[in-house]
């Protein structure tokens, strides 16, 4: 599997399956969002919230192809997000 990924890079391999990447960190943000309208629709009046922020974790995830055409990859999204969601 390795030596396929560095040749083709993040591929299907004849098995449908292939390398992915999960990347996990946090960052400091020391801020405050206010939300706003979004193409002329919202359920809210903006002065009515402020999102005060001041730690955020993200992950990125890379599949070897898209979740709609690879059950391969899709069973590798459904995994990290149902791990994610279940912290």
């Amino acid at each position: 599997m390795y030596n396929h990924h560095l040749t083709y890079g993040y591929s299907l391999n004849t098995c449908n399956e292939g390398c992915f990447c999960n990347e996990a960190k946090s960052a400091s943000l020391k801020g405050r969002a206010t939300l706003f309208e979004f193409e002329s629709e919202a359920d809210f009046t903006p002065e009515t919230i402020n999102l005060l922020v001041y730690e955020i974790n993200y992950y990125r995830l890379i599949l070897p192809a898209s979740v709609e055409k690879s059950s391969f990859s899709k069973r590798i999204f459904d995994l990290i997000t149902e791990t994610i969601a279940s912290e």
